[in-house]
């Protein structure tokens, strides 16, 4: 389902703008935290907008928008996790998503959007398929249902991808290989593509 929006950030504030170039539709982005997580009393200096991923909910056409927020309060961190409902007034407001156990990563290649469906890709696969010299036995990629706005459970992924990576960790060089693990949509269909340079060997799964 394609989006159609593009994103216009002020470089005066930091807020966000989405806005649709055929039917000049305007989005706003609110930039407080969700109303659960002012009560933290973090003072707008102590927290970071790590990343927001964009999608639609496919039965109602909705645009959400997630984001993650990394924070810092007397000498502690830690992840907030938020989701909005776009509307063309500034009444949208982000709500407290609840967190998930394993940690991963919001990056371009490590996280994608399908049929109203965000993946993300666990850090734990990533290093295992990219510097780790062993399997890793857990699951792979974390999901949540815009529409429901809950956690899926994790899918598990390919595993043949981490079982043999110990046999390519060095080159001839002694030097390890530049390898990548990467989350994407072919053709409405989700991908895991496992890129090992430098003799271009790409496995999807």
């Amino acid at each position: 389902m394609p989006l159609n929006l593009v994103c216009v950030k002020k470089v005066q504030d930091g807020s966000c703008q989405l806005v649709n170039p055929a039917t000049g539709v305007v989005y706003h982005v609110p930039k407080d935290l969700a109303e659960e997580h002012m009560a933290l009393k973090l003072n707008p200096y102590d927290y970071t907008e790590d990343l927001y991923l964009l999608g639609r909910v496919a039965c109602t056409g909705e645009y959400k928008v997630l984001r993650k927020v990394m924070f810092s309060h007397d000498d502690h961190y830690g992840f907030l996790y938020e989701v909005c409902t776009l509307s063309r007034s500034h009444h949208a407001r982000w709500r407290k998503m609840q967190g998930h156990p394993d940690s991963f990563g919001w990056s371009k290649m490590g996280s994608v959007i399908i049929d109203g469906v965000a993946y993300f890709l666990i850090d734990g696969a990533f290093l295992a398929a990219v510097v780790g010299t062993q399997a890793f036995e857990r699951d792979c990629i974390a999901s949540f249902d815009l529409e429901t706005e809950q956690w899926r459970p994790n899918i598990k992924g390919p595993q043949s991808i981490f079982l043999h990576n110990a046999v390519d960790v060095h080159n001839n060089h002694h030097m390890p290989n530049r390898k990548q693990l990467t989350l994407a949509n072919l053709n409405g269909s989700l991908v895991m593509v496992h890129d090992r340079l430098p003799i271009w060997i790409y496995g999807f799964w």
